[in-house]
């Protein structure tokens, strides 16, 4: 999304969330940690000024090297990710959250996945993706919390701050190669095929095995994005409404984004909200391929920085909210299965 000078708010970003833990190439990499660090916090040396979102964020290693430092500080609750690499050869990182031996306490004993992620546009990052982590691994640490509710229960969290290294470390939409990553997914209502960028690709068969590996079941996946100051819906590439009860569970979670961060979020179908369709991104592959709650978050330009602690309040909402329910029903109106578009 660009930025609108005179208004300093984005004119229209790109839906789909873009979210997942699986196995690059068929295989999860635990290795090749980047060098602890003490926290998940801002670099002395900013990597950019002014992206799109007029915030600046630190270097990816930092990034990075706070992600393995949960694990090494928490290595009971917190598994460092490898799940691929960048067109430039840079870690593609994210972490598990996850009870050791927790079994699930789903009505339907199956374990529920949420998933995180940011920057999959590299110069739309929010100062909220690098920091949730470190948060919320907290928040399963106290007891009472949201969070700890939900790994209580079996849940298992997936975040992957910066989905894009390349075009973050840029300052840039795309990836190396100039691609928009969230026009690079599978779209399964019309068959159209792509996953050419590893970025995208891995991402994508890490989730996959991911279920297979957890037998869990994605319930929701977040995406931030900026600057539209909205919660986008399904579907990005066509103005057909959602059925009903999918319509309920996603409206569930704006209301909860509207009493958190205040009502000047909207929410909807991306098309409604941003005025055009987007093919290929990845908030239409996770529902429909995985019956997913999926959403992107578009925060507000230079300011969404400032409601880190909302957003924090939310997240435990969330997760509170998916405790004790089959996972299929968790996915969608939290009352119904979910109307599953495609198979595969």
């Amino acid at each position: 999304m660009l930025r609108a000078p005179a208004t300093k708010r984005c004119a229209a970003a790109v839906c789909g969330g873009l979210v997942g833990v699986s196995f690059c190439l068929a295989s999860v990499l635990y290795g090749e940690p980047a060098d602890p660090m003490p926290e998940v916090a801002r670099g002395s040396t900013p990597r950019v000024t002014f992206g799109d979102s007029g915030i600046e964020g630190p270097p990816y290693a930092t990034i990075e090297g706070g992600l393995t430092a949960l694990a090494v500080q928490h290595p009971d609750l917190v598994t460092n990710v490898l799940y691929g690499r960048s067109v430039e050869g840079r870690p593609l990182r994210m972490i598990e959250i996850r009870r050791a031996s927790r079994a699930s306490g789903t009505s339907d004993g199956t374990p529920p996945i949420v998933i995180m992620s940011g920057a999959v546009h590299g110069n739309e990052f929010l100062g909220i993706e690098d920091r949730l982590p470190q948060a919320l691994v907290q928040d399963g640490l106290a007891a009472g919390t949201g969070v700890a509710k939900f790994l209580d229960a079996g849940g298992i969290l997936w975040m992957a701050p910066v989905l894009n290294p390349d075009g973050y470390e840029r300052a840039t939409r795309g990836n190396a190669n100039g691609v928009d990553l969230n026009r690079d997914w599978d779209l399964l209502p019309t068959g159209e095929k792509n996953f050419r960028e590893p970025e995208s690709a891995n991402l994508a068969a890490f989730v996959e095995e991911g279920l297979r590996r957890t037998g869990g079941k994605v319930v929701m996946s977040m995406d931030y994005h900026c600057c539209a100051t909205s919660l986008l819906f399904p579907w990005s590439w066509t103005r057909d409404e959602l059925p009903p009860r999918d319509e309920i569970g996603h409206e569930m979670i704006a209301r909860g984004l509207q009493r958190f961060l205040g009502a000047e979020y909207s929410f909807g179908p991306t098309g409604k909200i941003l005025g055009y369709l987007p093919h290929g991104t990845s908030k239409d592959w996770f529902y429909a391929k995985l019956g997913a709650l999926a959403f992107t978050f578009e925060g507000t330009w230079s300011e969404e920085i400032r409601n880190f602690d909302k957003h924090r309040s939310w997240w435990n909402w969330m997760l509170e909210s998916f405790v004790g329910r089959d996972a299929e029903q968790s996915a969608t109106s939290f009352a119904k299965p979910v109307r599953r578009l495609a198979a595969n």
